[in-house]
């Protein structure tokens, strides 16, 4: 009987678990996924340490310029410049593109994990965890 309570708890406490995965609690306030950097501001402050990675991001993409018939495999995010390649008889086959990702850290002392949040296009695309933070001098 002790077994089930057991189990029974632990499967009514997981999606809460699943909540802290997705977003990061900053006192009384939640930011998760799709939260604007403005946003994450607000109820957060400001990060201990900020970080722009410019990522090369390459795409196929078939366009067939004789036939009037595209067909495009691109994924849409922030840019800050793009590059085709074709050949001579119209046909583009791929796409470089320079994006911006930007990281916010925020060291939470000691006892708990640095966050480590994701930013694309301006919007949070994720939270994870890394090492234990520190103590600041």
């Amino acid at each position: 009987m002790k077994l089930i309570h057991c189990v029974c708890v632990a499967f009514l406490l997981s999606p809460l678990s699943a909540v802290h995965a997705e977003g990061m609690r900053c006192g009384t306030k939640l930011v998760v996924a799709g939260d604007t950097k403005l946003e994450v501001l607000k109820k957060c402050g400001e990060p201990d340490f900020k970080e722009t990675i410019k990522m090369l991001k390459t795409s196929k993409e078939v366009n067939l310029s004789s036939a009037g018939t595209s067909t495009n495999l691109t994924s849409r995010h922030s840019s800050l410049s793009s590059h085709k390649h074709s050949d001579q008889s119209g046909i583009t086959l791929g796409t470089e593109t320079i994006e911006a990702v930007e990281q916010w850290s925020y060291n939470r002392g000691p006892t708990q994990f640095i966050k480590l949040l994701t930013f694309r296009g301006g919007r949070l695309e994720s939270v994870d965890e890394a090492d234990r933070g520190f103590a600041e001098e």
